[in-house]
């Protein structure tokens, strides 16, 4: 598993090259910003992307990114790209808003009080369970 290459203190200003990401369908929104499954066409993988709802939440996109960028764990996302929305890239997104690319993670969501239960296998077996204090990344 390997990082992004850029880091993501700041995210990129638009650019003019065309998008590598499609959206397949939303998956939910957060406090800041909405995710949707996403197709990396360059990789050909299934990719969350988290897209800022508001500018005022680029600096939180920002910092996830930039914690993800250092912790490698077969159980986190990996960080693929940060960046805006180019002008264009689809209906569904605000041109030129905040997102984090990562990779996808098969599971239940995070909860807010930070248990993550990933399920596998058919009746959605229950396989790993671990409670996280994300206080300590801040």
């Amino acid at each position: 598993m390997t990082s992004a290459s850029v880091p993501p203190s700041k995210l990129a200003p638009a650019g003019g090259a065309s998008w590598r990401f499609e959206p397949i369908a939303w998956v939910g929104s957060g406090a800041t910003a909405d995710v949707w499954r996403a197709r990396d066409n360059v990789t050909r993988c299934d990719v969350a992307l988290k897209v800022a709802r508001a500018e005022a939440s680029v600096n939180v996109l920002a910092a996830e990114a930039e914690r993800l960028s250092w912790a490698l764990s077969p159980h986190l996302p990996e960080l693929i790209e940060v960046g805006r929305v180019p002008d264009g890239a689809d209906d569904r997104l605000a041109a030129r808003a905040p997102f984090i690319a990562m990779s996808w993670v098969d599971g239940r969501a995070l909860d807010p009080r930070g248990t993550y239960v990933m399920s596998i296998g058919e009746g959605g077996k229950e396989i790993a369970k671990t409670s996280l204090n994300f206080e300590r990344l801040r």
